[in-house]
């Protein structure tokens, strides 16, 4: 049944708990009517944050789940936050679709804060937030506009429900908008490909549209682990503890069925609070004057469930295999075809950039104990490598970039720093001008207009390393001595710039310690493209693999500047659209490059 607000009294035992001291505090909610434009009122209550491990398409931070009391009522935004209003305020429009009624997206967390400033200004509203560079101060007695806290943004998307998804058990494209291709349960649905005008689905019961798809929504807290202790009460929780990512809710229009529950969080935490892209967006709260009526004299009082305005409902989840979120294209198997190789070995490149990675066989992904391990690592299997390849010791920097291509995309800008920014497209067009202008047969045949590409496996020019190549080679290849987490070491501060040691950017190339093979920055500083499409791996043995057949995005590996330590190990995995450009240290944006070594090496080295 629907619930709805009205104009009631609510009443809550709140817990003091620095001094064990009950209060029964009662708020006078105001009528309807007094509603601003555009916004929903959300009264006060408790809830469970959180999902059971029994819920399909579960991270581990969605847990363990605790209950949550939200004090005060608050207005939030019944949409998010659309173009039209957007420009209103900022003039300019940075969305990558177009429209009035779309929502905004390509908009980082600071950029969000300046429009709650700004907002709050013209309408002669005390700003929430104070900015000093990209220090934000929230002033909690302020009346303008802010952004939710995480508790408040699932206790309103879930609006009284606790399935997963407000919906119930589970949701089609016919509710929300996302990659129907990837549903809950069911059969496949929609793919919108992009945004869709806000107000298009049914809102929740309380009354907000899209908390499930369309664009993620930024939230004020930073991203951490919930609390352990399960029998903790918590009351209007956030998370002001410093880390290297603000949280963002909801999923959008390109994430699948399993990553628009109202528990998932951005538990990866792929973007810092200065990422831009086509993928989030946010909506606004404001607060509440509420008039406190009564107060009790401080006194303790026995623990008494806080009473909530909205039972919830029941429901048992159906367990189902999730398929995961990044997926996209594919070409011809390698040496389909292949014309016969020629007796003579290739030309060595650079010895100073580039090494003779052996063939060899390995074992891929990670096991199920390896701590920070993600689903999409496993299962293990085993990988042979049949062929040698030479593999550049660096990720390409920018003054090699700007030797081929002349401008540099870079957020970052150094000779020697790597560069980044850099879509899959714009790397394969940067190997096949490399090859050409060093005389060899370009790998890529490219056909922008179509946004398809064929691989010539044969040819003797520049390409990416396939996905099962680039881990051979993090991972040390046929010189591998032991089971490192990282590529190199098991201490990830020798071998890799990340979150904890980059000081939020890239670093010269080179700089930390190699690998076995003399391969530098396979961990961390800029996340590498690959050839492969991004898709669960097979459970068989293969030999020579270049991916599935066909997904929506490209392969990611190494991590970045802006990962936590987990995420730069040798087997996490990522992916990305081929056309976005990303900032290397959150969605992608950097590479390495290989070419192949040839029969004729395979011959000489069994000669030896």
């Amino acid at each position: 049944m629907k619930s709805t607000v009205s104009d009631i009294c609510i009443v809550l035992f709140i817990c003091c708990t620095g001094s064990g001291i009950w209060g029964e505090v009662s708020f006078i909610l105001p009528p309807p009517e007094k509603t601003p434009a555009g916004f929903v009122l959300i009264p006060a209550g408790t809830f469970i944050m959180g999902s059971p491990p029994s819920e399909a398409g579960r991270y581990t931070d969605e847990g363990p789940q605790h209950s949550v009391t939200i004090s005060r009522p608050f207005y939030i935004g019944a949409t998010e936050v659309t173009q039209n209003e957007w420009e209103q305020i900022m003039d300019a429009n940075p969305s990558r679709f177009k429209g009035d009624d779309l929502p905004v997206e390509n908009v980082s967390w600071y950029d969000v804060i300046d429009y709650c400033i700004k907002r709050s200004e013209r309408e002669e509203l005390i700003p929430a937030y104070t900015k000093r560079g990209n220090t934000i101060t929230w002033n909690k007695n302020a009346n303008g506009y802010r952004l939710p806290t995480e508790a408040e943004w699932e206790y309103a998307a879930r609006a009284g429900t606790t399935g997963p998804f407000s919906t119930g058990d589970t949701i089609t494209t016919d509710q929300a908008n996302y990659n129907g291709y990837y549903p809950y349960t069911g059969e496949k649905g929609l793919y919108r490909t992009q945004t869709t005008p806000v107000k298009t689905f049914e809102a929740n019961p309380w009354g907000l549209f899209d908390v499930h798809g369309n664009v993620w929504e930024w939230c004020w807290d930073w991203h951490g682990f919930y609390p352990r202790d399960t029998q903790l009460m918590l009351i209007d929780p956030l998370n002001n503890k410093s880390a290297s990512y603000r949280i963002y809710r909801g999923g959008s229009w390109g994430s699948s069925g399993a990553n628009i529950r109202s528990a998932n969080r951005s538990n990866k935490g792929e973007y810092t609070p200065s990422t831009r892209n086509s993928y989030i967006g946010f909506r606004l709260v404001l607060p509440v004057p509420l008039k406190l009526v009564e107060q009790e004299s401080e006194q303790e009082k026995p623990q008494i469930t806080p009473v909530q305005e909205h039972k919830q409902q029941e429901s048992q989840p159906q367990i189902v295999k999730a398929e995961p979120e990044l997926r996209v294209p594919q070409e011809p198997e390698p040496n389909s075809g292949a014309a016969e190789p020629e007796e003579t070995a290739p030309a060595i490149p650079s010895e100073l950039h580039f090494l003779l990675i052996e063939a060899g066989t390995f074992v891929m992904g990670s096991p199920d104990y390896e701590e920070g391990r993600y689903k999409d690592e496993g299962p293990q299997h085993q990988v042979t490598i049949s062929r040698p390849f030479y593999m550049s010791t660096t990720e390409i920097n920018q003054r090699e970039w700007m030797e081929i291509m002349e401008t540099n995309p870079s957020q970052f800008k150094g000779d020697d720093l790597p560069v980044e920014q850099v879509s899959w497209f714009d790397a394969l067009e940067y190997c096949n001008r490399r090859s050409a202008l060093e005389d060899l047969n370009p790998v890529y045949t490219i056909d922008k207009d179509n946004n398809t590409v064929i691989c010539d496996w044969t040819a003797n020019g520049y390409r990416l390393p396939t996905e099962a190549e680039w881990e051979y080679a993090a991972r040390g290849g046929a010189l591998r001595k032991k089971n490192y987490a990282y590529s190199g070491s098991s201490d990830v501060n020798r071998v890799a710039w990340y979150a904890e040691n980059s000081n939020a950017m890239t670093h010269p190339v080179g700089m930390k310690q190699a690998n076995e093979l003399g391969l530098y920055d396979m961990s961390g500083n800029v996340w590498e493209w690959c050839w492969d499409y991004y898709d669960w791996y097979p459970t068989e043995a293969q030999v020579d693999p270049v991916g599935p057949e066909k997904s929506l995005y490209r392969v990611l590996r190494g991590g970045g500047w802006s990962e936590p330590a987990d995420g730069v190990r040798s087997a996490t995995r990522g992916g990305n659209m081929p056309d976005v450009h990303g900032d290397g240290g959150t969605t992608g944006g950097g590479f390495r490059i290989l070419r192949s070594a040839g029969d004729q090496v395979v011959k000489n080295r069994r000669q030896l």
